[in-house]
């Protein structure tokens, strides 16, 4: 699954599955609110 996505950062938000660029959950990713996790991607890109 690590190859899945060799950049993190380009991995959808709403992925079910680590690992993640940022420090959300799996439950986060899987059932949101995804705008801070959008917020959060935004600030490392």
């Amino acid at each position: 699954l690590e190859r899945d996505y060799p950049e993190l950062r380009q991995k959808p938000v709403d992925a079910p599955y680590g690992p993640y660029a940022d420090s959300f959950s799996e439950q986060q990713h899987k059932y949101g609110p995804f705008a801070p996790i959008r917020a959060a991607l935004a600030k490392l890109r």
